[in-house]
């Protein structure tokens, strides 16, 4: 976690093995380390930020709680997001992640993403179908300036709801 946490890219793609899996259950996932990377790289762009805790190693895989912070949280009204997190590990890396945010997490950032997605629809069709080619969002830093910034003129003109 410290290389997270220190947005040390290098030191992190040492970590994952080249077919790893990454599932978000219920809000998105990604396969194969280019798509790992421009997620790394959307996190870091948002200042993301990790505590793990409640730790537990069984076998191949490690198990946690993951509280995470991040700008565009902050920027949806929403302090943290919680996750129970599954890491699997082979040949040495770690070839899948599995978190499962608790249900409060899921429901307040699905409740945002929504909300956004409907007021974006309409009052900038371009920039949100820019960011979600094919009904399907891009992880990379730049699409991460771009949705917080959304995001505020979102809340700016709803009031986040």
């Amino acid at each position: 976690m410290r290389a997270y946490n220190a947005q040390d890219a290098d030191a992190l793609r040492d970590l994952y093995a080249d077919d790893i899996t990454y599932d978000m259950v219920g809000l998105f996932s990604v396969s194969g380390r280019d798509m790992l990377e421009g997620l790394i790289e959307y996190d870091f762009a948002n200042r993301a930020q990790l505590l793990l805790t409640q730790m537990r190693v069984e076998g191949d895989a490690a198990t946690c709680v993951i509280r995470e912070r991040n700008d565009w949280l902050a920027a949806a009204g929403i302090e943290e997001a919680r996750h129970t997190a599954t890491f699997e590990f082979s040949g040495g890396r770690i070839s899948a992640v599995r978190a499962q945010p608790d249900p409060e997490s899921t429901e307040r950032i699905l409740g945002v993403l929504q909300s956004l997605a409907t007021w974006a629809s309409k009052e900038r069709p371009a920039e949100w179908a820019a960011l979600m080619p094919q009904g399907r969002f891009i992880y990379d830093a730049d699409s991460a300036r771009r949705i917080r910034a959304l995001l505020r003129d979102w809340r700016e003109a709803t009031g986040g709801v």
